[in-house]
Formats: C-alpha cells, structure tokens, sequence
C-alpha cells in the first residue's frame, strides 16, 4: 500500500518553529516538511493552495502543485471538489492530511471531502489528520492527530443507520474495532462485554434481515440485559464515548419487543419493520401474527408447527364464506403479503399504485392491531 501526503498551503507569512511529531523534533517553516519526513517513505506529496500561496517556499521539494479557488462562494467550493477528485489519486493508499496551513472555510471542506471520498473510495486508509498547533512565544509546536474526527465520524454513520434505517451492523463492526484495538494494547484494563455485545448486535441485524422472528425477539431480549449490565455501562463509558448517547435509543428497541403477550410482540416487530422502511417483511410478520394470535387464545404453543398449520389450513378454508373479523383480517393481510412474496409476478389488468400498496400495509397494520385487541 502507497501512502500519500495531502496538506494544505497558504499565503502567509510563516514563521520557522520547532514542529515535534510523536517524539521527534524537526525545525521547518511549514508543518508538513517535517512529517514528509517523519513518516518517510512517502510516495506523493499533494499541496494545496491558492494562486497567492506561498509556493517559493517549496522549491526543490518534490511535490505536486493543486490550484484551488479561494472559497469565496459556492461555486468555488465545488469547483475545489473537481479539482481535488481530478488531481488526486488515493486508490489503495494510506493517506494523511495536513491542515495546518489551512485557510478560511477549507478545514471544514476537508472534513466533508475526507467523509465524501471514504464511501467512494474503500481502498483508502484515512491514518491521520494532522494539525501543527503554532504559537508564537511557545519554542515547540506540537503537531496534534486529529484522527479520532474520523472516528467520530464512524459513529455518526453508525448511529444515522440505525436510528434511520434500524441498521445495526455498522455499530457491530465499529464496537467490535474498538475491542480488537483494545486488546492489542499493552493494558491491564481489557474490555470484558464489549466483544459478546457486538457479536449480539450482529446476530440481531442478520435475524431482521432473514425475518426469523421467534430469534429476533430473544436476541433483543440479551441485548436488553447487557446494556442494563453495570460491567458493561461502565466499560461503554470508558472505550466507546460516543456510544454513551445511543445507548438509551437501543435500549428503547430492544425492549418495545418485550409484550405481555406473544402475538403483540410479533405485532411490534412487524411495526418496526414497516418503520424502517421494509413493508415487505412486514407484511411476512403480519400474517403471521394473526396465527401466533389464534394459537395462544387457544392455549396452544405458538411456535408448535402443526398448530399453526392446522389453524392456517382453517382460515385459507373459511376466508371466502366467513364473516368472522379474524378471518376477513387473514384474506386481506394474506392477499397484501401473497403480492410481494411473489414478486408481483402474476400479470394486473391494471397498473399498481406502489404509494397505495405501502399505505395499505399501514392500514392492515391498524386494522391487525384494532381487531384483535377487541376479541381479547
């Protein structure tokens, strides 16, 4: 893997100070001459500026010159977002960013464009983003890692996939890096919950993702008991900070799953899945809720297959002559669900509204919930 020097020069004028990065000092007028240096082999230098930048002070230094405009307005802004695509090349790279030197509104464009070029470039590894903290009556600059940005970054990804979408894998992998890393430190205090947390968080994005119900509802209910663990709240504190103002939203799903009843805690799961954008699944849930329904009001296991099977024959029976509400209830849900569980592959004679089909599973949602609360 090539790495790769990304840094930023302004106009001026600069000052030759004491830049001290990790436990090395080097003098330079600019900060990214000395970690040119320090992290030698470098395979491309980039610098960054404007027509007015500083670019003497580089003479004989091998680098590659990149024009931007001055970030005046927008379209300036995006014309750099051109620019930097175009010129730089990152593929299979470890990259490190110097923006020490930067000016105006281009630190928060970076952070954007680091975020932005993350998604469409996975082959790059984004290892530091330095900043040279300079002050004039001070002998030695420290060059700070602002790296964790990028960290805080990854939660907010996380976070946005879960709370947007109910994604729990992003939090699984980001949780589960932060263990690794933990473990490979030379530290007497090792995590001892946070890698069986993330292997359930895991667990449970892959069970929503096959619709197995009966495991979903069990696995929200360790996730529950975990987060409730005082091992565990105090470990999250210490290794995961930002998972500190989450942990009180997952806790919030992982419970909504615990009903007295076991019909209702299907019936939620099937909300949850309409929620977040997954009306089909839903629908899979719905008709099934009306089974688990039937089978406890007649006092049998609900997950005993011929029970099920037995009361589905029935209804499939029943569902053209009877005037029953539990059975009106299975014709509509089960003729929504037969729809999208094979693909819509028998020919309509009319178009299909899919807005209107999305808002009907809505509906099916309510009426589910209406009339069997009713017949309890």
């Amino acid at each position: 893997m090539q790495r790769k020097l990304i840094a930023f020069l302004g106009a001026g004028p600069y000052h030759e100070t004491t830049y001290a990065v990790d436990d090395k000092q080097y003098r330079s007028k600019v900060a990214f001459m000395p970690i040119f240096d320090h992290f030698s082999p470098v395979n491309s230098l980039y610098v960054i500026g404007t027509r007015e930048s500083c670019w003497e002070m580089l003479t004989d230094f091998p680098y590659n010159r990149i024009e931007i405009p001055y970030g005046r307005n927008e379209a300036d802004f995006w014309k750099m977002f051109d620019i930097l695509t175009d010129k730089i090349d990152i593929k299979h790279s470890e990259v490190i960013f110097d923006i020490t030197h930067c000016f105006r509104a281009i630190p928060l464009f970076t952070a954007i464009y680091i975020r932005f070029i993350r998604y469409m470039e996975p082959t790059a590894h984004f290892s530091h983003i330095f900043y040279g903290s300079f002050e004039r009556d001070i002998p030695v600059t420290p060059v700070v890692d602002l790296a964790p940005v990028l960290e805080l970054l990854d939660w907010i990804d996380a976070t946005n996939s879960f709370i947007k979408y109910g994604e729990l894998e992003e939090l699984s992998n980001k949780i589960k890096t932060i263990n690794d890393r933990v473990w490979k430190e030379h530290s007497n205090a090792k995590p001892r919950t946070l890698g069986e947390f993330s292997k359930r968080l895991r667990r449970l994005a892959n069970l929503s993702r096959l619709t197995y119900i009966p495991l979903f509802s069990e696995t929200s209910k360790e996730l529950s008991d975990l987060l409730k663990d005082k091992t565990f709240r105090e470990e999250s504190l210490r290794f995961l900070k930002p998972f500190s103002l989450l942990s009180d939203t997952l806790l919030r799903f992982t419970d909504r799953f615990t009903k007295p009843l076991l019909w209702e805690t299907h019936l939620e799961v099937a909300r949850w899945y309409l929620e977040n954008k997954r009306p089909t699944q839903a629908l899979l849930v719905l008709r099934e809720v009306i089974l688990t329904y039937l089978c406890e009001k007649d006092g049998c296991d609900a997950y005993d297959y011929k029970a099920r099977d037995q009361r589905e024959k029935k209804l499939n029976e029943e569902r053209k002559v009877s005037r029953d509400p539990v059975v009106k209830l299975w014709g509509k849900v089960t003729d929504a669900r037969n729809r999208v569980g094979h693909a819509l592959m028998k020919r309509h004679k009319k178009d299909i509204s899919v807005n209107k089909a999305i808002t009907e599973v809505d509906h099916l949602m309510k009426e589910t919930e209406k009339v069997l609360k009713l017949l309890l």
